[in-house]
């Protein structure tokens, strides 16, 4: 369970990726701050499309799966990986919601 942690895809007649985050990661909008999933009040300004600053820990979820597989550690992997699809589930809006 390697990979190169963000935007792998998957082809036609492939398998789907074993890796939670990968499976749902382009269902979410995971550059827009806390607060922004179903039952948060925040929406983006109407001059702006997109927020200054991306999610700190999506940045830090991401260093964490990155540093996993460099290190050939496939528990580690999974568990950020599963860490990640949960925060952009909890914290995060989908894209076509």
């Amino acid at each position: 369970m390697t990979g190169s942690g963000d935007g792998e895809a998957v082809g036609v007649g492939e398998h789907p990726p074993r890796r939670p985050d990968l499976a749902v990661m382009r269902e979410y909008v995971v550059t827009v701050p806390h607060g922004s999933g179903a039952g948060g009040a925040y929406t983006l300004p109407a001059v702006s499309q997109r927020p200054r600053r991306p999610c700190v820990r999506c940045a830090a979820l991401r260093d964490a799966l990155a540093n996993a597989v460099r290190a050939g550690d496939a528990a580690a992997e999974a568990r950020a990986a599963r860490e990640r699809a949960g925060h952009w589930r909890r914290d995060h809006r989908r894209v076509h919601a």
